[in-house]
């Protein structure tokens, strides 16, 4: 598995404009040559550890006190087809293709982005952040060691996750 790397040359981050603060990507391998990213968006929240799911609690309640944006994701919206523009919790949709998808959010401290490529025989998941004021950089100073921690575990979970779903189709 590969970790910390720069965005994948075919994202479509890359076209997005933007001069992110932050990048990193990590590289999984597929068993199953079909799966597609809304496979991968799907996994993105089927597959989360539960102590994951404890520490984004914790965050939501931190970080609501606060007034910036918080959100679970409803596991019943997760049925393929997605749409451009629908929010998972504290993600929204913002591009869809067979082998990318970008969700994200906007907010007053940052803007952040989590993409997943799916290009067989591979998963590739990069996440880009840009800052707008030191709040945003002192928030990302805190999450990042939990978020490098999470990138490869989440990673490995979601490609099981797909390679599954692969396998029962």
């Amino acid at each position: 598995m590969k970790t910390n790397a720069p965005l994948p040359i075919n994202s479509r981050l890359r076209d997005d404009g933007q001069q992110f603060h932050y990048v990193d990507s990590c590289t999984v391998p597929l068993q199953h040559s079909d799966a597609t990213a809304h496979d991968a968006v799907t996994a993105f929240f089927q597959s989360s550890p539960k102590w994951l799911n404890a520490l984004f609690k914790l965050r939501n309640k931190i970080v609501g006190a606060l007034g910036l944006k918080t959100g679970t994701a409803d596991l019943a919206e997760l049925r393929p087809p997605y749409r451009i523009g629908q929010k998972f919790g504290l993600f929204k949709l913002i591009s869809l293709s067979q082998t990318e998808a970008i969700m994200g959010e906007d907010d007053r401290h940052l803007n952040f982005r989590t993409s997943f490529i799916v290009a067989a025989p591979t998963l590739v998941i990069s996440t880009a952040v840009l800052f707008h004021n030191r709040w945003g950089r002192l928030y990302f100073f805190i999450i990042k060691p939990f978020h490098r921690m999470m990138m490869p575990i989440m990673a490995k979970k979601m490609a099981a996750f797909v390679d599954r779903l692969q396998q029962n189709t």
